[in-house]
């Protein structure tokens, strides 16, 4: 591992302190083209082992860790749960859409009337989503993520992080691309993964919308169920093992 960071760490060096047009306000699409890796969405790293993050350094917007689909009750589990707490989006009403962020800190309202919380069950191993309606009764407590299945994914995607700061630079009307600062950080184990999940600072968000445009308008455009982090405690969950030593210009 340790000739894999060095051998990324130069690639980085090549890339920090240099402006990139950017002409998709894709700051992370762009990195990863200029690393000649593609974007990957699977539970597996980036390249050598290590997952690439790139994050606006002026601004304090989670970070995406991984997606992973509910593994139960049900085989199609994840489509069952938005096919029936779903709304019917306006322009394709056959068509269910749902955003949203579920934590368990607190309850988030979906609609008016039904609301959602993350629950960590220790004993039966699995964090659940609690469904309860706005009176208080419960709806349903099935849908689940086993704690084997998150660690799994933990261990094999995110053991290495690195995470590359960048910020925008404007000029006639262009919009450039910094890269300036790159932090290797190393996962500390599952136990602080779910102690942020109880405290809310890590939370899954739901994101299954309608494509607008293309080949696929119309279609459900499902992008997962996504573990994030608040980016104030990222060092709650990983140990900084290497700093970039340069200072940005």
């Amino acid at each position: 591992m340790e000739e894999s960071i060095t051998t990324l760490i130069k690639k980085i060096d090549l890339i920090c302190n240099k402006k990139y047009l950017l002409s998709t306000n894709n700051a992370g699409l762009l990195f990863e083209n200029l690393l000649g890796i593609k974007p990957n969405d699977l539970s597996v790293p980036d390249i050598d082992g290590i997952e690439i993050k790139v994050s606006n350094k002026n601004k304090n917007y989670p970070i995406a860790l991984f997606s992973c689909i509910f593994d139960g009750k049900d085989f199609f589990e994840t489509k069952r749960f938005i096919e029936k707490f779903g709304a019917r989006n306006r322009d394709y009403p056959s068509k269910k859409i749902m955003y949203m962020d579920i934590n368990a800190k607190s309850f988030s309202f979906w609609g008016n009337f039904i609301k959602f919380k993350l629950i960590v069950d220790y004993k039966k191993e699995k964090i659940y989503v609690l469904v309860v309606h706005a009176n208080g009764k419960i709806i349903e407590k099935r849908s689940f993520w086993d704690f084997n299945t998150l660690n799994c994914i933990l261990n094999r995607k995110l053991s290495y992080l690195c995470l590359v700061d960048y910020s925008f630079y404007y000029s006639k009307k262009n919009c450039f691309c910094i890269y300036d600062n790159y932090t290797i950080l190393k996962y500390t184990g599952f136990y602080n993964f779910l102690r942020l999940i109880e405290n809310g600072d890590i939370f899954v968000n739901v994101n299954c919308g309608v494509c607008r445009s293309g080949k696929n308008i119309g279609k459900s455009c499902f992008h997962g169920l996504t573990f994030k982090i608040k980016k104030t405690v990222l060092l709650e969950l990983f140990e900084v093992k290497k700093n970039s030593t340069y200072k940005s210009t």
